[in-house]
């Protein structure tokens, strides 16, 4: 397709979006090189989408533009349920712009531009222009991705309340405890478990979230009644250098980590490759260009 005949096609579906009944809103349209699948039933190439729509691609990736100004990208052979402000991924790989969110295995995925993979049970998600923050079911922050961090996430069929397990430096701040992981970028509050004897440690803890009506500190996410602690070393007292790890141990995790529910591990994959083959991560990546 002409690259000027295209702006014209989606300037003229959007405009004649106001024209169709106000009882099923249209949010956009989906454009494709091929044929797109929308509610069961094949439509080649362009065609307008409405809240609550499925939309399947086939061979070719597919470019949703709406009318609010987001856009997302589905990978081949992928389905997601559109809205206005978020995707459900149901199987395959997207990317969106800006602040479209995606919902994938009870996981939402906000903040910045993103690239989301549903593999099996577990959701890949990496960073492109700006943080993206990962939560759970219940809406508990798991993760914080920065730009260029690609991590993937399996949720545990014990919930949010499952055990937590995670790596960092111990801070004291006025008389709280705070840990942030060294993978998630996510900071907790500690409690119990001889935490305070640790100020300036790094380690790697193993807790119970607090129960209902517990209210974290100022710049945590959740409480964490500590059970046990495994002293990794005192850390630099300005950061600079990293942790000094005690002979026989890691200053970092190297395995999965478990926050809210979910198990964390570094990305691999579809996400991982994406950002491997990135000059910058200043700017989404498309899948493909659409002719």
């Amino acid at each position: 397709m002409n690259k000027f005949v295209q702006p014209l096609i989606v300037s003229a579906l959007v405009a004649n979006l106001s024209l169709l009944p106000a009882a099923t809103p249209a949010i956009g349209v989906v454009l494709s090189s091929g044929s797109v699948t929308v509610d069961n039933s094949v439509v080649p190439g362009n065609t307008t989408v409405f809240d609550g729509n499925t939309v399947e691609t086939g061979a070719t990736t597919s470019r949703l533009q709406l009318k609010n100004g987001k856009i997302a990208e589905l990978g081949a052979d992928t389905a997601a349920r559109v809205y206005s402000d978020h995707m459900v991924l149901q199987r395959g790989f997207g990317e969106t712009s800006g602040d479209y969110g995606v919902e994938a295995n009870t996981l939402r995925i906000t903040g910045g531009s993103a690239r989301v993979a549903l593999m099996g049970k577990t959701v890949e998600v990496a960073a492109l222009g700006a943080p993206v923050v990962v939560s759970n079911s219940a809406g508990i922050q798991v993760a914080n991705l920065l730009p260029g961090k690609a991590l993937a996430f399996t949720p545990q069929e014990a919930g949010a309340m499952a055990p937590a397990t995670m790596t960092g430096m111990v801070r004291k701040v006025g008389t709280n405890y705070l840990l942030t992981d060294t993978t998630s970028n996510v900071t907790v509050q500690l409690v119990g478990g001889g935490i305070e004897k640790l100020d300036k440690h790094m380690v790697t803890v193993t807790g119970t979230p607090a129960g209902p009506g517990t209210t974290p500190v100022a710049g945590a996410t959740q409480v964490i009644n500590v059970t046990n602690v495994t002293d990794q070393g005192r850390a630099n007292r300005k950061g600079a250098a990293g942790p000094v790890a005690a002979a026989g141990t890691s200053a970092v995790s190297t395995g999965a980590i478990i926050i809210a529910g979910v198990a964390i591990a570094a990305g691999a994959g579809v996400t991982a490759a994406v950002l491997a083959t990135q000059s910058t991560n200043t700017t989404p990546v498309s899948l493909s260009p659409i002719p």
